[in-house]
């Protein structure tokens, strides 16, 4: 048993390094061996996940990610990938399911707070979007298109005068969408 183990564990730690260095499939199968001795070793079901991610497979990084998710049910960064992967599929109410769990687990990430906002967007709940945007925004070390995202929102809304001041602020914080929108909404 223990060295069972251990030889996950350098399998997983093989794996690792192949995912930094973006040698992905590799990184697949040394995972694939980690999972094989160890089916609920929740780090290399994600990490496995991560590599299909990467790969832009979505749908194989799925169940790993439910798995890791069963393996540790308080895996915020695995709820939150999941989220993407559903998100890039266009699955957007399963998206914000996860998105809606991570935040309950980790509730001061701004990053959640924009990701579910994108989502919200998508599923045509503006106010719900402009509202998760306000939080994104309400600390330093937002992304600069959250200006963006939000000017959408608001226009989709109806709040012209709203969308005009995201815009702008936006481009003064270097939004290049935000300028984009800005000259196809009100020049």
């Amino acid at each position: 048993m223990k060295k069972d183990v251990q030889k996950a564990g350098r399998c997983f730690e093989e794996a690792e390094r192949l995912l930094m260095e973006g040698v992905y499939l590799k990184a697949i199968r040394q995972f694939t061996k980690a999972i094989s001795i160890n089916p609920r070793f929740a780090e290399a079901l994600y990490n496995r996940a991560l590599a299909y991610y990467f790969l832009k497979d979505f749908k194989s990084a799925i169940p790993d990610l439910t798995a890791a998710i069963e393996s540790n049910h308080l895996y915020k960064d695995a709820y939150m990938q999941r989220g993407i992967c559903y998100f890039s599929l266009s699955g957007y109410s399963d998206a914000l399911a996860d998105f809606n769990k991570a935040i309950e687990l980790d509730p001061a990430s701004l990053t959640l707070f924009e990701l579910r906002g994108v989502v919200k967007f998508h599923l045509r709940d503006y106010a719900g979007a402009v509202s998760d945007y306000d939080v994104a925004l309400s600390k330093p070390g937002y992304s600069t298109d959250l200006y963006y995202f939000r000017g959408n929102a608001n226009y989709e809304l109806g709040r012209l005068d709203e969308a005009r001041a995201d815009y702008l602020r936006g481009i003064e914080v270097g939004s290049r969408l935000a300028q984009q929108a800005f000259e196809d909404l009100f020049t």
